[in-house]
């Protein structure tokens, strides 16, 4: 799918356990603006907030959600 082209391939090639360390320490439901938090804290990289920067400023009731609206964003 296009949606998943370049960066989009790399997250989606990204085991679960790899994505979860950037989220380390946060607690579900969180916001958009604690996601960015944990996410600067555990050395995301630099593409991944790019796209966080694009989420709405919603809750996440899951790491499943966050990960699904980051992969929709690339």
């Amino acid at each position: 799918m296009s949606m998943f082209k370049g960066l989009g391939d790399k997250i989606k090639g990204l085991a679960g356990d790899e994505i979860m360390k950037y989220v380390k320490g946060l607690n579900f439901p969180a916001s958009k603006q604690s996601v960015t938090d944990a996410f600067k804290t555990n050395n995301a990289p630099p593409d991944i907030m790019s796209a966080l920067q694009k989420l709405p400023n919603v809750n996440f009731n899951s790491a499943q959600d966050l990960i699904n609206a980051i992969k929709g964003k690339l």
